[in-house]
C-alpha cells in the first residue's frame, strides 16, 4: 500500500470512528420501561393478544409527535387470540385464532379506551381472516394518500411461500375493512433453493409528507434473507421506490451492495448484506436529534428468538451500519419460565417512530412460548420501551 494511499485509509478509518460507525465502537442508548403502551393492549375481552405489531399512521407522517402528528394510528397483527380472560388469574377461554386482526388508535397517546380492535367473520359468523379471507400473516404498512398498502404472506413450515399486497381503502381518515383490495403473488419475494428473500417487513419513508429529516422522495422496504443452508440466520436487505408508485411492483429497485437494479435476486449477494443476525421483523428510522443525529437507528431482536433487544447505527439507509448493540435484555423468560416449562421467548423488536416524543423512540418487543398455546394473556402480546435518543445507558 502506498503512503498516500495508506493516510486516506487512516483518515477514513479515523472519520468513521469519531462518527460512531465503526464496528464494536458503539454504547448502548438508555432504555427504560413504557408500561402505559404494554397497558393498552393488557385486556380480557375480545382481543386478547397477538403474534407481532406494526403501527402505521394514517394521515402518512412518520417523525415525533407534533403538530403534523396521525390524528389516528393503524395496528395491524397477526396470529390472534380472541376469547375472554378472567380478570383475576388472565386465564384464557378462547373463541378462536385468526390469522391477522388489526386495532386503530385515536390520537397518539396510550389511551385504552382510545383503541378499537378488528378480526374477520366467516359467512356462517365463525372467526376469519380480516384482510384476505385467508390464513396470511402481515408485515409492515404505509397510508399514501386514501389508501394504506400493506403487504401479507402466506406460509408453509414458518417459511413464505407467497406475498400479496393489500390496499386498504381510507373514508374520512378511518380504515374501510369492507372495501379491501388485494394483489395477489407480487413479485416482491425470492426464493430458491438456498435462500428466501422477503421485503417489505420493515418500511421508511423518506418523503416531506412523512416528515423526513432529509428527504429524498423513496419509501425504503427492508426485508430479510433467510439462509436456509446456514441455520436459517436471518440478513436484512433494502428496496426502494418513489412513494408515489409503491403500489407498482415493476418500480422497485432492490440494493446489490454498490447500486440499485430492477432484479430482486441481486439481494443473494453478499454485498447487499445490511445486517447479519437480524429478526423477521424490525424498524430503520431516521434520527433528527441526540447522540446519533443524522444517523439512521436499525432496531431488532438478534436471531428472531433471544431476550437480546438490538441498535445498529447506519450512516445512510443502506448503511453502512454498525455492529449491533444490545440495549435491552428481555426479563419474560425468567418470569415466565418456571410456569410452562421453559418454554418463553422474545422476539420482534422494532420502533414506533410516530407514537414518540421528542427526544425518545418507542420500541416494542414481543414474549410468546414454544409448545401449545398460551394459557393466560401473560404470554401473547407486546411488551413496550423507550429508547433515550440523548443519552447512553449508565449501566457497564
Amino acid at each position: 500500500m502506498t503512503p498516500q494511499r495508506n493516510n486516506r485509509t487512516l483518515i477514513w478509518a479515523l472519520t468513521l470512528a469519531v462518527s460512531g460507525v465503526l464496528a464494536g465502537s458503539e454504547r448502548p442508548l438508555a432504555v427504560t420501561r413504557a408500561p402505559e403502551w404494554t397497558a393498552v393492549f393488557e385486556r380480557t375481552a375480545g382481543w386478547l393478544g397477538a403474534d407481532g405489531i406494526y403501527s402505521i399512521p394514517l394521515n402518512g407522517y412518520d417523525a415525533a409527535i407534533g403538530p403534523r402528528s396521525a390524528a389516528r394510528t393503524l395496528f395491524v397483527f397477526s396470529d390472534t387470540r380472541i376469547g375472554e380472560a378472567d380478570p383475576r388469574t388472565l386465564v384464557i377461554t378462547g373463541r378462536g385464532m385468526p390469522s391477522h386482526s388489526a386495532a386503530t388508535l385515536d390520537g397518539t397517546a396510550p389511551h385504552a379506551e382510545a383503541i378499537s380492535f378488528h378480526f374477520g367473520y366467516r359467512d356462517d359468523g365463525g372467526l376469519g381472516h380480516l384482510f384476505t379471507g385467508t390464513h396470511t400473516w402481515l408485515n409492515d404498512g404505509i397510508a399514501i394518500g386514501d389508501h394504506v398498502f400493506i403487504t401479507a404472506f402466506a406460509e408453509k413450515g414458518w417459511k413464505p411461500v407467497r406475498l400479496d399486497l393489500i390496499a386498504l381503502p381510507l373514508a374520512k381518515g378511518r380504515p374501510d375493512f369492507k372495501r379491501v383490495r388485494i394483489c395477489s403473488d407480487i413479485p416482491l419475494l425470492y426464493r430458491d433453493e438456498t435462500i428466501d428473500i422477503m421485503f417489505g417487513v420493515a418500511l421508511m419513508d423518506l418523503s416531506e409528507a412523512a416528515g423526513a429529516p432529509r428527504p429524498d422522495g423513496h419509501v425504503y422496504a427492508y426485508g430479510y434473507r433467510d439462509n436456509k443452508k446456514q441455520g436459517s440466520r436471518k440478513d436484512a436487505v433494502v428496496a426502494r421506490v418513489r412513494r408515489d408508485a409503491y403500489a407498482d411492483p415493476a418500480q422497485w429497485r432492490f440494493w446489490d451492495g454498490h447500486a440499485w437494479r430492477p432484479d430482486i435476486s441481486v439481494a443473494a449477494y453478499e454485498a447487499a448484506t445490511l445486517q447479519r443476525h437480524i429478526s423477521t421483523e424490525f424498524s430503520v428510522t431516521p434520527v433528527n436529534e441526540g447522540l446519533y443525529r443524522g444517523k439512521f437507528l436499525m432496531v431488532y431482536c438478534r436471531d428472531v428468538q433471544t431476550r437480546d433487544m438490538m441498535v445498529a447505527v447506519g450512516e445512510t439507509p443502506t448503511g453502512p451500519f454498525s455492529d449491533g448493540v444490545r440495549v435491552y435484555r428481555a426479563p419474560e423468560p425468567d418470569t415466565y419460565d418456571p410456569l410452562n416449562g421453559g418454554t418463553t421467548y422474545t422476539y420482534n423488536a422494532k420502533a414506533h417512530p410516530h407514537l414518540s416524543p421528542p427526544g425518545r423512540l418507542l420500541m416494542s418487543y414481543h414474549v410468546n412460548q414454544h409448545g401449545g398455546l398460551p394459557t393466560t394473556t401473560e404470554i401473547y402480546r407486546p411488551r413496550f420501551l423507550w429508547l433515550d435518543l440523548h443519552r447512553y445507558t449508565d449501566v457497564p
